[in-house]
C-alpha cells in the first residue's frame, strides 16, 4: 500500500505538471483546500432553516413528531462520537433515520476538530449516490454561483451537459484525481482506486490520506471481497490518517473478519435497539397462499390515495405501471421508474413525485426494487 500510495502521487504530480506546461500555467492546478469549520457552519445552518421549513410544512401527527425526534438523536450522537478521535466507528440506524445527513455531519466535525483534509463518501448505487449529492449539494455549496464548487459528483452516470463550461471543466478535471473537499462517489470508483492497477484509477489513492471517509450502505459490498476491503479499511486508519465511518441499517460483521479483529469499531448511536424499536411503522403482511397476481396487487394498490408499489423486474414495473394507469381514475397520477430510463428522466420524475406528495395529492409511483432503495 505504501509503494502504490507513492505511485499515486507520482502520477498525479506527472499529469498535473504536463497539464501545466501544455495550459502555460504559472504552477499545477492545485483545488480548493477543505474548510471544514466553515463548511460545517454553512452545513449547521442550512440543515436548522431546512428543518424550520418541515415543520412548517408538515405540523402534523405525532408518528412524525416521533421521527423527528429519533432523527435528531441519531444526529446528535454522529456529531458527539465526530469528537472522540475514533477512526473506525459504525453508524448502525434504520430506514428513514436520516443517516445521509447524520454522517456528513459527523465528517464535518471530524474533520474540522483533527485537521482532516477532505470527505469522500461513497454509495453502491448510482441512484442513491445522486441523490445524496444533491442532498450534500444543497447543504454545501457555495451561495455565490461564481464561487468555487465544494461537492465533487462522480460516477459513471454524471451529466457534465447540464452544466456551465466552468462547472464542468472544474468537475471533469476535478474527477481525475478527487481534487475537491467534498467527494460523492460510488464505492466502485473507490475500490477500484485502490485495488486497480491502471494509472488513472490510481491516481486518486494518495488522497484517501488523512481524508474522512464514509461507506454507506455497506451491506451492499461485495461478500466474496470483504476480506480485502477490511484489509484496505484497516491500513488507511492505521498507516494514512484516515477515518472511517461504516454506515447501514442492516451491518455486516465486518469486525469478524481478521483484519479487523483487533480493532475497535464503536457504534455511533449508542442503543441501536432501542432506536430500531422507535423506528418501527411499518406493518407487514406475508401474501402468500394463494399468491397474488400481478393484476391484484395493482388492484390493492389503487386502493390507497398514496402508494408505492415495488417489483423485482423492469419488466414487471412496466407492466403494472401500463394496469394502474389504465385502470386509476382520473385525479390519480400514475408515475414509473426503473433503472430503464436515463438518469435526467428519473429526476424528472422524482421532482414531479415529491411535488404531489407534499401537497398530499393522489398518487400510485410503481418502482423497481433497486430505485425504490435510493427513494
Amino acid at each position: 500500500f505504501a509503494l502504490r500510495f507513492l505511485y499515486s502521487c507520482l502520477v498525479d504530480a506527472d499529469a498535473l505538471d504536463t497539464q501545466a506546461h501544455f495550459r502555460e500555467l504559472d504552477a499545477p492546478r492545485c483545488g480548493l483546500a477543505l474548510d471544514a469549520p466553515m463548511l460545517l457552519e454553512r452545513f449547521l445552518s442550512r440543515r436548522k432553516e431546512y428543518l424550520d421549513a418541515r415543520r412548517t410544512r408538515y405540523p402534523g401527527p405525532d408518528a412524525a413528531t416521533a421521527m423527528s425526534a429519533l432523527r435528531e438523536l441519531v444526529f446528535e450522537s454522529a456529531m458527539s462520537a465526530a469528537a472522540t478521535g475514533q477512526r473506525l466507528l459504525r453508524l448502525t440506524a434504520p430506514t428513514g433515520a436520516a443517516k445521509t445527513i447524520a454522517a456528513a455531519g459527523f465528517a464535518l466535525r471530524h474533520a474540522a476538530m483533527f485537521g482532516k483534509r477532505r470527505v469522500i463518501v461513497a454509495v453502491p448505487f448510482i441512484t442513491i449516490t445522486e441523490q445524496n449529492a444533491a442532498v450534500y449539494r444543497r447543504l454545501l455549496e457555495n451561495p455565490d454561483p461564481s464561487g468555487s464548487p465544494v461537492v465533487l459528483e462522480h460516477h459513471s452516470n454524471v451529466d457534465l451537459d447540464q452544466e456551465t463550461s466552468d462547472q464542468r471543466d472544474w468537475r471533469r478535471l476535478a474527477a481525475e484525481n478527487w481534487d475537491a473537499p467534498f467527494v460523492v462517489t460510488t464505492t466502485v470508483q473507490l475500490f477500484e482506486s485502490l485495488f486497480g492497477r491502471k494509472p488513472s484509477q490510481m491516481r486518486k489513492v494518495h488522497r484517501l490520506a488523512d481524508s474522512v471517509t464514509v461507506l454507506d450502505e455497506i451491506q451492499a459490498l461485495p461478500h466474496h471481497l470483504l476480506p480485502q476491503i477490511a484489509d484496505a479499511l484497516r491500513i488507511l486508519t492505521e498507516r494514512f490518517g484516515a477515518t472511517v465511518l461504516l454506515s447501514s441499517a442492516t451491518q455486516p460483521e465486518l469486525g469478524t473478519l481478521s483484519p479487523l479483529r483487533h480493532l475497535d469499531a464503536p457504534e455511533v448511536v449508542p442503543d441501536v435497539a432501542t432506536v430500531f424499536a422507535r423506528a418501527r411503522r411499518v406493518r407487514y403482511r406475508w401474501r402468500v397462499d394463494p399468491k397474488p397476481t400481478l393484476a391484484e396487487v395493482v388492484a390493492d394498490a389503487l386502493d390507497h390515495r398514496q402508494v408505492l408499489l415495488v417489483v423485482n423486474t423492469v419488466r414487471d414495473a412496466r407492466a403494472a405501471f401500463e394496469q394502474a394507469r389504465d385502470q386509476a381514475t382520473p385525479d390519480v397520477h400514475v408515475a414509473h421508474l426503473s433503472t430503464g430510463m436515463c438518469p435526467a428522466h428519473r429526476r424528472v420524475v422524482l421532482r414531479q413525485v415529491m411535488g404531489r406528495i407534499e401537497a398530499r395529492e393522489p398518487l400510485c409511483l410503481v418502482s423497481t426494487s433497486l430505485i425504490e432503495a435510493g427513494v
